[in-house]
């Protein structure tokens, strides 16, 4: 989709980034470049799905030394609210301590940007831009998302990494003795794609013809449940999901789930009672109960391994400087993190080597290191552009690991 044309102010549209008392004046070639930014991003296509892919390639951008700076927003429902935004990114590049004319002028671009919406959406904004490299993207997000920004050699990229890893691709088939429907549901959102109404099945409350038994009954309706699952089944060749919901009344799921193949039987999350006159906002909350749930089972279960097999010194380790070390030696199969970690550190910039204790040169190379506010962020860049997996964990599982330093790893040797 194509945004509608952003509201230009002729060169009001530069000389609003900054407020009047800041001292740094834009160099002319920075403001026409600024401007130019501006008119492209009004006709730009919306940012590409949220992909492992995606995150490699945010990952592996190249800034020519430049600092990246990553902004992520919670967007308040309240009109009134959003007018503060842009206030809000001030006070965010204040906590961070920079005071530098380059960060100052990507933060007064994200000003302008939020200043010029016309339309909000999603619930939460996630945005980077390093102008020196003409680059800018913004991903609107059906989710909240906590009110952060990063001003770094790397796009921040771990809070991405948690939406990635929370909100599982699921399906949702409602179905009962005649018809059925088909819903995706994917960070908080849900899609109707298919309502399918089987014309060959005489209701049970009406008489069929002469001879019409309840075992004839009974084989109309698996019948009909077996065209479901084939139209199910021809929905995830075209459309990958990773979890399947089935909603109805208790003994026709309870059929259907029967009748499901291999592929779609692993998949299968949850049922619950439902019927086909129900909202898609009603089936989308159920939805989500199930998958809160779900994801929350499996941390815990990842967790109490990740800790048990460490101890017993197998594949697996947990603690900041066993991890850390374990990256550094390409040993990490997947990467586990509690959410809302704070942990500073030490990086080398050129070969990323990271140490959550001060070291003045890298051993590797000799290069002085940097100090980073958020190593763990590091750390899951490092992981994913060594092919690795990441798992943000949450809840209770991310209290059972911060007991361990708050970052674990599977190893793959």
């Amino acid at each position: 989709m194509i945004r509608p044309p952003v509201r230009l102010r002729s060169n009001e549209v530069v000389t609003h980034l900054f407020k009047p008392s800041r001292k740094h004046e834009l160099p002319r070639e920075y403001r026409e470049a600024v401007l130019r930014s501006v008119i492209e991003r009004a006709q730009r296509p919306q940012a590409p799905p949220i992909t492992q892919s995606y995150l490699e390639q945010l990952q592996h951008l190249d800034s020519r030394g430049h600092r990246v700076l990553s902004v992520y927003l919670e967007i308040p429902e309240d009109p009134r609210m959003r007018m503060e935004l842009g206030a809000l990114v001030e006070d965010l590049a204040r906590e961070h301590g920079g005071q530098s004319e380059e960060l100052e002028r990507e933060v007064g671009l994200v000003q302008e940007f939020l200043r010029e919406r016309q339309e909000w959406p999603g619930r939460g904004l996630a945005l980077y831009s390093c102008q020196p490299v003409s680059f800018w993207q913004e991903y609107w997000l059906p989710v909240r998302m906590p009110n952060i920004l990063r001003f770094d050699a790397k796009p921040a990229i771990r809070p991405l990494v948690a939406v990635l890893d929370d909100y599982e691709r699921y399906a949702v088939l409602l179905v009962d003795t005649r018809q059925a429907r088909l819903f995706s549901v994917f960070m908080g959102s849900i899609e109707e794609h298919l309502e399918f109404l089987d014309e060959d099945v005489i209701p049970k409350s009406k008489k069929g013809p002469p001879g019409r038994s309840e075992t004839h009954y009974l084989m109309h309706q698996r019948w009909h449940l077996k065209r479901v699952v084939d139209k199910l089944d021809d929905f995830y060749e075209r459309h990958p999901f990773d979890r399947l919901v089935v909603a109805g009344p208790e003994e026709t799921t309870s059929t259907l789930r029967e009748l499901l193949p291999d592929p779609l039987a692993r998949r299968f999350a949850g049922s619950f009672e439902a019927s086909m006159d129900d909202t898609a906002a009603s089936i989308l909350e159920e939805t989500l109960a199930i998958e809160e749930r779900l994801e929350r089972e499996q941390e815990l279960e990842l967790i109490d391994e990740l800790i048990v097999v460490a101890s017993r010194g197998g594949r697996a380790v947990v603690g900041v400087d066993d991890t850390l070390e374990a990256l550094l030696l390409t040993r990490v199969h997947k990467l586990v993190v509690a959410h809302g970690l704070q942990l500073s550190g030490w990086a080398c910039p050129r070969d990323q080597y990271l140490s959550a204790k001060p070291i003045d040169r890298c051993p590797w190379c000799g290069t002085q290191m940097m100090a980073v506010d958020d190593l763990a962020d590091r750390a899951i860049q490092k992981a994913i552009d060594l092919e690795g997996l990441v798992d943000v964990v949450g809840g209770e599982a991310a209290d059972r690991l911060r007991k361990h330093g708050g970052m674990g790893a599977v190893l793959r040797f």
